[in-house]
């Protein structure tokens, strides 16, 4: 079960260090806080900011393997059961309703 996207945007100035304002029902819909950390990642679609869980590294750090054993040209049937397990993973946080895209 996949999340949907609900897409809504606002259009705000950088000020002269570069800095933006989240509006605050962004914050409030994702339980973003003061002091809270936030990732900030640039994908092949843009900007993508995203509250720092422990949820979230883990996820980070299963892709990072998964890139590392590309890297390594694994024979094919180790590399799909490698992707297979990650798959899993990803689907149970999926479940429980902790996007990891």
């Amino acid at each position: 079960m996949r999340r949907r996207v609900k897409i809504s945007g606002v259009v705000r100035k950088l000020d002269e260090l570069g800095r933006v304002v989240m509006p605050k029902e962004f914050r409030k819909e994702h339980q973003i806080e003061n002091g809270d950390k936030v990732e900030i990642f640039n994908t092949n679609r843009g900007i993508l900011i995203r509250k720092e869980t422990l949820e979230n590294e883990l996820l980070s750090v299963l892709d990072f393997v998964l890139e590392d054993a590309q890297e390594k040209n694994l024979d094919t049937q180790k590399q799909e059961a490698l992707e297979a397990k990650i798959q899993d993973i990803k689907d149970l946080l999926t479940d429980y309703d902790i996007p990891w895209e």
